[in-house]
């Protein structure tokens, strides 16, 4: 037998999960350790705090200062060509050409859940997944035919003109709540469940309510999994007994995003096949298979920009609001096929993921949410606790900046302020968290 037939699917604990990435962040930026590359590609915009006293002061960083001062907040400033759907049936993803990694991705992309088959048959099959994203309309799309792009995960192909496959690949994040029905006599306590299904950039996470009973897996960093190893994007449970009379449904709204992992993609026009969102049953007319993409076209252009950003701030609870003044530029380098509108946007990343349920707030952590960081896309810091129409969304919702057409370059300033957010009782420690400030073009 092959030795991947025997991997088992991870089953993440809330411990594991709180532990799992956030360990990696904080060590490599408490050492400093970044690699050439983004050293080059990425500046580093810093936030140091920490607790003297019964107050809280930002320490102005130096990376000579790396082994004395713990990081607090990160903001990285990359440069990302993503784009704006032009449709749910066929998004376009602008990238810029000739650059290799996760370059662009399309817009939030959501639609009716329609009404449910019944599920037909009670046998489990661990390739038939739930909530799976394929290109298939009867099963998980097989790791024969994918393509790992340069992140090392599994996507779907990006084809040329002429139909051949690139290097590239499309990888999926989405958002799926689906339910089933267990029968008596499995692995699992009879009765209806309840699942949460995610991917992000083509890993997934599965967290299933069984009668008040809590059970998650996750795929293996490539996007396959213990349960389907020669299959991708085929989240799935232990084997468990269907009730075959009972609904295979999605609950509320699927979302969508897709990114592009590409590799040395020339400027031109590319485009992948058909992409579905699948609940499959051993028998076929239980299948709850919707499109979700007839298409996605994919435009590599000759643009490219450039992000700058102070390298630190000064915040305390003297000083608690500080604001700082980026700058972008952006030019086509060449025939490109069109234009682009040009947006900031800043993420939680790294040791802030997860942290905070609001997305206004930038989350710290091991703070137990007593400390935050609220943002704003102006010259004046929010108040704690309060919603504008200037707020920065810490999950990537961008800002715009303006629109740029092929053949054109031009420079944006645009001020970010920051209000440091401290409820009672803080430990008096060193505390960290991350953000990831980006150009993005539609």
């Amino acid at each position: 037998m092959n030795i991947t037939d025997c991997r088992i699917a991870k089953r993440v604990t809330s411990h594991r999960k709180k532990n799992s990435q956030q360990l990696h962040s904080h060590i490599s930026i408490q050492l400093g350790k970044f690699s050439n590359q983004q050293r080059k590609s990425q500046p580093v915009f810093s936030l140091w705090l920490s607790a003297v006293g019964n107050r809280y002061r930002l320490l102005i960083p130096h990376w000579l200062m790396l082994s004395q001062l713990i990081l607090i907040v990160t903001l990285i400033a990359t440069c990302v060509l993503l784009n704006r759907a032009n449709a749910a049936a066929s998004p376009t993803i602008v990238i810029p050409g000739n650059k290799t990694g996760i370059l662009g991705s399309s817009e939030r992309i959501s639609f009716a859940a329609g009404p449910a088959p019944l599920m037909g048959s009670s046998t489990y099959v661990r390739e038939h997944g739930i909530a799976a994203i394929t290109q298939s309309t009867t099963g998980c799309t097989t790791t024969t035919e994918a393509i790992k792009g340069s992140s090392g995960v599994y996507g779907f192909p990006i084809l040329d003109s002429n139909g051949n496959n690139t290097r590239s690949v499309i990888l999926p994040s989405s958002l799926t709540i689906w339910q089933r029905t267990i029968a008596e006599g499995g692995t699992y306590p009879a009765g209806r469940t309840i699942s949460l299904v995610t991917f992000h950039k083509g890993t997934w996470k599965i967290t299933a309510i069984f009668n008040q009973t809590l059970d998650k897996f996750e795929s293996d960093p490539d996007g396959t999994s213990g349960i389907t190893p020669r299959h991708i994007y085929c989240p799935n449970l232990f084997p468990a007994i269907w009730d075959a009379t009972q609904p295979n449904a999605f609950l509320y709204d699927p979302a969508f995003r897709f990114f592009v992992d590409a590799t040395n993609l020339a400027p031109g026009r590319y485009y992948t096949k058909p992409i579905y969102l699948g609940s499959f049953s051993a028998n076929s007319s239980g299948n709850n298979v919707v499109m979700i993409v007839d298409r996605i076209n994919i435009v590599a252009t000759n643009f490219s920009c450039t992000l700058s950003a102070p390298g630190s701030v000064e915040l305390s609870n003297f000083n608690p609001t500080a604001t700082i003044l980026t700058t972008t530029h952006c030019q086509d380098d060449g025939n490109s096929l069109q234009g682009i509108t040009v947006q900031l946007s800043m993420e939680a990343a790294g040791a802030s993921s997860g942290i905070s349920d609001n997305t206004r707030l930038l989350g710290v952590s091991e703070s137990d949410k007593k400390l935050t960081i609220a943002g704003s896309w102006s010259t004046l810091a929010p108040p704690c606790g309060t919603t504008g129409s200037d707020d920065i969304l810490f999950d990537g919702t961008p800002r715009e900046l303006g629109t740029l057409a092929p053949g054109r370059q031009q420079t944006w300033q645009q001020p970010l302020s920051f209000r440091l957010c401290v409820e009672p009782n803080v430990a008096q420690r060193d505390y960290q968290a991350h953000a990831l400030l980006s150009v993005v073009t539609r």
